[in-house]
């Protein structure tokens, strides 16, 4: 596979979804994870927790996504100032997708 010539050693999928849907292509044409690429997927959602192997993630709580969603929406609403930038905390979930190097 031109991916593992190439010496890349890990793949960050946008979401979880993503990254479990590509580990599947990967163990379907024989290439083991962590071993031969290592996969890290964005959400934490529960089928990172139960894939094989499971996921590396990173997790961030919808609840203050959400919250800061519907805050920038009621100022849109009211005519205010909102913020175009927001950051929010976020925690790396390391399960058996990743190996050190």
């Amino acid at each position: 596979m031109q991916l593992l010539k190439s010496n890349v050693t890990a793949v960050f999928a946008v979401s979880d979804f993503y990254a479990l849907e590509f580990m599947r292509f990967l163990q379907g044409k024989n290439i083991q994870i962590p071993e031969d690429i290592q996969i890290i997927g964005f959400d934490d959602n529960m089928a990172s927790r139960e894939s094989n192997p499971s996921l590396t993630t990173i997790h961030q709580e919808a609840n203050l996504r959400a919250k800061a969603a519907i805050e920038c929406l009621e100022a849109m609403r009211d005519g205010a100032e909102y913020k175009t930038e927001i950051v929010l905390p976020v925690d790396l979930i390391q399960r058996e997708s990743t190996r050190k190097l």
